[in-house]
């Protein structure tokens, strides 16, 4: 995944190491040098990072055998410990991390493969979140989320 973890309008680059229990972020000076920081926190298949709670970092939101994890950046290249903010089993990862219905709060874009469906957990504030299944009942899609028209 890639974000700009450090608040210095360069992305850095966020690597998920499942077998070691550990994250890696490749911190980008700006002009394409990195320094590699390693942390000690357990992530899944997944690692998108993205603006989550109400300050202005972007955090990562990983996989964990009870569910959803979320990793609250805490800045100059601090990372909190694991949080379980959405229970599920099985098989399910998180795509993409948008706001998807403008109410400036992004919410997860997800698959889930053995029950063959894909929706949003809309983000109602405070690391709530409400399921919203948009497909089921045939093989899981790949949702991507972007601009299809040229409103906004």
């Amino acid at each position: 995944s890639s974000c700009d973890m450090d608040d210095d309008n360069s992305n850095d680059i966020i690597v998920s190491c499942p077998y070691t229990d550990s994250i890696i972020i490749l911190f980008n000076d700006g002009i394409g040098n990195f320094s590699l920081n390693y942390y000690n926190r357990f992530c899944g298949s997944f690692i998108p990072c993205g603006l989550i709670d109400s300050d202005s970092l972007p955090d990562i939101i990983t996989g964990i055998s009870e569910g959803i994890s979320f990793i609250k950046n805490l800045d100059q290249g601090n990372l909190s410990d694991n949080l379980t903010i959405i229970e599920t089993t099985g098989n399910l990862e998180v795509k993409v991390i948008k706001d998807i219905n403008l109410d400036n709060l992004n919410d997860l874009v997800y698959t889930y493969t053995p029950g063959e469906y894909w929706g949003i957990f809309k983000n109602d504030g405070n690391l709530n979140f409400t399921n919203e299944i948009l497909q089921s009942g045939s093989s899981t899609t790949k949702p991507a989320v972007g601009f299809i028209t040229d409103d906004s």
